[in-house]
């Protein structure tokens, strides 16, 4: 219960000190251009909070609210503190507009146990010099073996589905993992893993540029979008100029 209450805490704190978006990133906060507050802290929920989470939130996967933090906007921002089956925590934002003024939705999902797991996993090898266990142990990329300052996360929705995907990578480079979460399974899917030949890209129109290389003269690049949890191959894009600088977290805090 203390960790639980921690995380609740903690995630209130991030609410009110997150900052903008950039113009042309990709979704890296709920998919409502009216946000213009911070959220009020988080409480019990009401009945009628429930029914509207029950009336919103219409995947497999099992949820059940346990907290609720609002912001009022061009209509209400609600952001749900649920738990799962396995008493993982998965934040679900869903807003409801004034009335007249459109359809109760909901704007973003993250699986913010499953996330954390990982980035604490990486930043813990960073810690001990991947004395306990290898990145490879722990299911990412070999690459975060060299422990380089600008290594990090980023969380971002790369498909416009309103699900927040976790981005691992360098913020010198590229990004070498990508995982998503799966609503209607309720699982944390990592789909793509890669290295020092073989790292993605992102693009303003959510295209994913995949550069790789089996040799000096045997190298390619590849377009992918994120669909049903999978990259699907795309045609060409054209457009490597139009990368976006993504907002890194560092793994190492120092």
């Amino acid at each position: 219960m203390k960790k639980y209450l921690f995380l609740i805490a903690s995630i209130a704190f991030v609410s009110l000190t997150s900052c903008s978006n950039k113009q042309g990133l990709v979704n890296v906060e709920p998919d409502n251009k009216y946000i213009v507050g911070a959220y009020v802290d988080y409480r019990s929920l009401s009945d009628e909070e429930r029914q509207l989470f029950d009336s919103a939130y219409s995947h497999q996967a099992k949820l059940t609210p346990q907290s609720v933090a609002t912001q009022v906007v061009a209509g209400t921002n609600y952001k749900f503190i649920c738990t799962d089956a396995s008493e993982k925590v998965v934040e679900v934002v869903i807003f409801k507009p004034l009335p007249n003024q459109g359809e109760l939705k909901v704007s973003s999902i993250e699986p913010i146990s499953g996330y954390e797991d990982i980035i604490s996993s990486i930043r813990k090898g960073f810690e001990d010099e991947w004395q306990t266990k290898s990145p490879e142990e722990i299911g990412v990329s070999y690459i975060y073996q060299y422990r380089s300052p600008s290594m990090g996360f980023v969380k971002a929705d790369i498909n416009g589905d309103g699900i927040l995907e976790l981005l691992l990578g360098d913020s010198m480079d590229a990004f070498y993992d990508i995982f998503t979460y799966d609503a209607e399974e309720g699982i944390v899917k990592h789909v793509f893993c890669g290295g020092e030949r073989d790292k993605v890209k992102f693009n303003g129109s959510w295209v994913i540029s995949r550069e790789g290389s089996n040799s000096a003269s045997d190298s390619f690049t590849k377009y992918y979008r994120l669909m049903n949890n999978e990259l699907v191959e795309v045609k060409e894009e054209g457009i490597n100029d139009d990368l976006l600088d993504l907002p890194f977290e560092p793994f190492d805090k120092e």
